[in-house]
Formats: structure tokens, C-alpha cells, sequence
């Protein structure tokens, strides 16, 4: 009590808790009030029957009921609105704690049974109730492991002091009379100590470790952002990536106004418990979100793996807990995730869940908090921060489609007419020694012919008398196409010529500087087709000249 006192006078309500202190405050006062005259009422109750019951510490177990309960649904006093599950909790440890005290007071055998077995169903909707709300204090509120491991010590805590209270009360005078009043009053003692003094001491403890993490955060934030600490991006422009993904996010949202579109948002959970926070958060959105429910890892990788299909998911929102779960040859939910080439991102994360975790993380936000409501600006941004990644992962998937395939470069232009003997000494050059990939001399079995035409084998020619490599499937001009699958290839017995044998002697051999020279038949070519050829065979030249030259200044 002194300790809730002097953390709220130094630090304000954010660090004390107004349960602890009422808990503290009622039990201080009963047994200051009971120890002096124990055996007087009302104090105590004697029945006709000759017995007594302990009226007021069954009073002050029903005064001090509401403040624990309250205190169990919101343990680190985050500011949220109480719910229908918060109400409950409270509703019914006040009628377990009622039909006790009617059953111990009660003479009746069937009326003692009746209202006892109703004290027991009370008391089992209360452990339920309780353990949800413990659950989400571990895995949603508490930011550190140091902060979970005291979380885990209130819980066991609070289990074991009220089944002491309820079990010593039970086997007490008041109702089995299997012990007797002293042994039971020492039972019960200990139950008050361990439900109310130790519980509020351990739970003042959690509150503390909480706030302090969050204290420290916020001067963190302050000194790093300054001025930026109540901004809506805080918490959400996460490590993105090391490609500098974040900074270019910022500074896109420092010159437009992002907005929100429709998309697909997969929602991994440990169970359903916190889908209708989610779903009335969504709601709330600007655009329509759908949102898919996910529970568990396997669930989770397969939706991904269905939704990414249709090019529409935007993130996953990944529980923490889920987080945890890795092994030395499966990684982490968050690493199979980006595997799929998916956004993900975390909620209620502060990068405490484990080593190697938080960089694989797209984006996190705070929350939500046991029944807290989820923060509309933090999920917006961050919605919208994904979407402006997914549609510049597009742009990148297609920009390198695009350098992977280029478009065919437009055809050089012809070169200026050149005097007749500089045109005839390079061909003349070239056609001095033969190529060594060349075949000397044709297999008798194959039956003679001439090679094709370069205008009709190796190019297409335009309108315009200008080369096209359009139907080309290399990009290199002076190589021949594919053989189509309609064609005979060479290489049996009796089948004619390969159409690749044939071109052999036109091929331009990158290593060797000696290149075979390139007959054209002269006999079956008119005039308009000898200029194209003319022209053809001067580009080629050319051409030839220049990859020499980038060939010799490469080595």
C-alpha cells in the first residue's frame, strides 16, 4: 500500500494502480479491526446449531472481490474501456463469493449443498474468465521477458490464493467440519495473504516493469524524433529493409497524402480471442479491408501461399506469440513468410520476442492490450506503408523484367559510301583464309548443297531495304535462328545437309580473327536483290570490325 502510494505520488496514476491500494487498504483494516476481539460480533456469527462462522472475513473477501477481478482484466493499467468479458469476471467472483457466505450461513442441509455447488460453478466461470485475461496479459501487454517471467508469477499466484481461500474455507467449520476452527483460521489467513497481499505486491511489481519500459521508449523517441513522438508513424516505419525502403517512405508521405485502397490483410493468431478488437478496427478503415483469420503457423503459410495468387494480399499481421516458434532446421513464422514474398508485420512487438526476429519484420505497432482497442492511425499508416511497398515491389518485378528482356535495338544506320578499293580489301581480307569450325570437306553420304541465302536465312528484310531481327531468337544479328521442330537435322545417314552444317561456313567465330567468308550465290540473285545484299554485307562488315575491335581491347 505505502509502495502505491509512493509510486503514484512520484510518477502520477500511470505507475500506481487504485486496486492494489483498495485491496492493500481492506485487508490492513480487517485484521486491525479482527485481531483485538476476534470472538465478538460482528466479527462472528454464532448459528442455533452451536456453530460460528467468520462473518468478516467472508465481508471483507466480498469487498476486496471486484478490485482483484478488475485488477486481473487490466494488469498494466493500460487506458482502454471495460467490455462484457471485464463485467462477467467481476458479476460472477461477487455471486461466488455471495453464495459461500450463504451456504456457511445457512442451517439447512440441501440449502448448504445447493448454494455451495453454486459457489463452485461461480468460481470455474471466474478461472475461465481470469486465465483468458492472463493470457493476453503475457503474450499482448508485457513488453520485456523480464516483465512475462513476472506475469507468469502473478498468475500462479493468484490460482494458488484463491483455491487456499476457497479450499480451507470449504473443509472448515463453516461447511465439511473436517478440521477444526483453528486449524481453518490458519488456512484462511494464509489464503488472505497470498490472494490479496502477495497478489497486489507482485502485480504493483509488473505495473512498475511496464511503465518503465514504456517511460524509457517515449524519451527514447523523443530524443531520436523530437517533435515526431505523437506522430502517427511511430512504431510503424520499422526496419523495412536495408535497401533504404523506410526513408523513401517517409519522404513520400512528407510530400503526398497516402491513401488507403482495397486489399487483403491475413490476420495470425494464436486463437480467436482477439478477432472482434481486429475486425471492429477494420471496420473503422477508410477502405474496405478484408480481413483473414489465421490460426497457427501451418494456417497462416497456407493462406499466404492462396492469397499471394491473386496479387492483392498486403501484409500479415502476426501475433507474437507465434513468433517464438523456430527450430535449428525450420525457421520462424516471419522468415517462411518473407520465403513466400509476402509483407510482415507484427503487433504488440517491441523486439524482445528473440534474436533475428525484428529485422525480418516489415513494420509493427503497439497493441492491441488485453480489451484495448486498436490504435486507427498506427494500423492506417501502416496499411498504407505496405501498400506503398507491394506496389514498388511490382514496379521492380516488372522494371526487371524488362532489363532481363530488352526491346531489339533499332538497326544502325548505313554507313557512308566508301572508295571501291576500301570496300573490296576488307572482303578480300576475309575471304583470304577459311574458318577452322568450317567442314573442310562434306560427307559422302550427304548429297551436295549450297548454302542458303543470307537474306532469307539469317535476316528479314523491311520495306525499307533495313535489317529486322524481330523474329530473331538470339540477340546477336550474325548468328542463324533455331532450326524450327518441322525441320530435318543432320547427322544420319542418308538425311540431307543440317541447315546449322550449312550455316557453319557463315558463322563468325567470337575467339578466332579469322572469320569465314560468306558466298553469296550470284546466279539466282536479280539486281534489286544484289543491292540488298550489297547492303546487307556491308552492315555485316561493319559489324564484324567492330567486335573485333572490342574483342582486342579486352585482352
Amino acid at each position: 500500500m505505502l509502495a502505491n502510494v509512493f509510486l503514484f505520488v512520484k510518477w502520477g496514476k500511470g505507475a500506481a494502480r487504485w486496486e492494489n491500494f483498495w485491496i492493500m487498504a481492506i485487508a490492513f483494516t480487517f485484521y486491525c479491526f479482527y485481531n483485538p476481539e476476534p470472538y465478538t460480533s460482528p466479527q462472528m456469527v454464532f448459528l442455533s446449531t452451536g456453530n460460528f462462522v467468520v462473518v468478516g472475513r467472508y465481508v471483507q473477501w466480498l469487498m476486496a472481490t471486484p478490485a482483484i477481478s478488475s485488477l486481473v482484466a487490466n494488469m498494466t493499467g493500460r487506458p482502454r474501456d471495460y467490455t462484457l468479458r471485464d463485467m462477467f469476471l467481476v458479476l460472477t467472483d461477487v455471486w461466488a463469493v455471495a453464495c459461500f457466505i450463504v451456504c456457511c450461513l445457512s442451517t439447512s442441509f440441501w440449502i448448504k449443498i445447493t448454494f455451495y455447488v453454486l459457489a463452485l460453478v461461480f468460481f470455474l466461470i471466474v478461472f475461465v474468465f481470469a486465465g483468458k485475461s492472463f493470457g493476453e496479459l503475457i503474450n499482448n501487454d508485457c513488453p520485456t521477458e523480464t516483465s512475462r517471467t513476472t506475469a507468469k508469477i502473478v498468475v500462479v499466484v493468484y490460482f494458488v490464493g484463491q483455491n487456499v481461500h476457497t479450499l480451507f474455507s470449504t473443509i472448515g467449520p463453516e461447511v465439511g467440519g473436517f478440521i477444526n476452527a483453528l486449524q481453518a483460521e490458519i488456512g484462511a489467513t494464509f489464503g488472505d495473504l497470498t490472494a490479496k497481499v502477495l497478489f497486489c505486491s507482485v502485480a504493483t511489481v509488473l505495473n512498475f516493469q511496464v511503465f518503465m519500459y514504456h517511460k524509457r521508449q517515449a524519451e527514447e523517441q523523443q530524443a531520436e524524433g523530437g517533435s515526431e513522438l505523437n506522430a502517427p508513424t511511430k512504431g510503424v516505419l520499422a526496419p523495412l529493409d536495408d535497401g533504404g525502403q523506410a526513408e523513401d517512405a517517409k519522404e513520400a508521405k512528407m510530400t503526398t497524402k497516402p491513401t488507403l485502397q482495397s486489399g487483403i490483410v491475413i490476420l495470425a493468431v494464436p486463437d480467436l480471442s482477439m478477432m472482434p478488437y481486429f475486425r471492429a478496427a477494420f471496420k473503422a478503415l477508410p477502405a474496405n479491408i478484408e480481413l483473414v483469420p489465421a490460426i497457427g503457423p501451418a494456417n497462416t503459410l497456407m493462406l499466404t501461399e492462396r492469397a499471394a495468387q491473386s496479387g492483392h494480399l498486403d501484409c500479415v499481421l502476426v501475433h507474437p506469440a507465434l513468433l517464438h516458434e523456430s527450430t535449428f532446421d525450420r525457421p520462424n513464422l516471419a522468415t517462411r513468410i518473407k520465403m513466400l514474398g509476402q509483407r510482415v508485420c507484427a503487433f504488440g512487438f517491441d523486439g524482445s520476442e528473440g534474436p533475428g526476429v525484428g529485422w525480418m519484420l516489415d513494420g509493427w505497432f503497439d497493441g492491441p492490450s488485453g480489451d484495448e482497442a486498436v490504435d486507427q492511425e498506427n494500423l492506417l499508416h501502416l496499411l498504407v506503408v505496405m501498400q506503398s511497398l507491394q506496389k514498388f515491389k511490382y514496379s521492380s518485378t516488372l522494371a526487371a523484367a524488362a532489363n532481363a528482356h530488352p526491346l531489339p535495338a533499332p538497326p544502325l544506320a548505313p554507313a557512308p559510301p566508301q572508295p571501291q578499293y576500301a570496300q573490296q580489301q576488307p572482303q578480300q581480307q576475309y575471304m583470304q583464309q577459311p574458318s577452322p569450325y568450317a567442314p573442310q570437306q562434306p560427307s559422302p553420304y550427304a548429297p551436295q548443297q549450297q548454302p542458303p541465302s543470307l537474306a532469307t536465312t539469317s535476316m528479314r528484310m523491311t520495306a525499307g531495304g533495313m535489317p529486322s531481327f524481330a523474329n530473331n531468337n538470339g540477340t546477336n544479328p550474325l548468328y542463324e535462328p533455331a532450326p524450327s521442330p518441322g525441320q530435318s537435322l543432320g547427322g544420319g545417314y542418308g538425311a540431307p545437309m543440317s541447315p546449322l552444317a550449312t550455316s557453319a561456313s557463315m558463322r563468325v567465330d567470337r575467339y578466332s580473327p579469322q572469320p569465314q567468308p560468306m558466298a553469296i550465290p550470284q546466279q539466282q540473285a536479280a539486281a534489286p536483290m544484289q543491292q540488298v545484299d550489297a547492303a546487307v554485307m556491308q552492315q555485316l562488315l561493319t559489324e564484324i570490325v567492330r567486335l573485333q575491335a572490342e574483342l582486342g581491347e579486352n585482352k
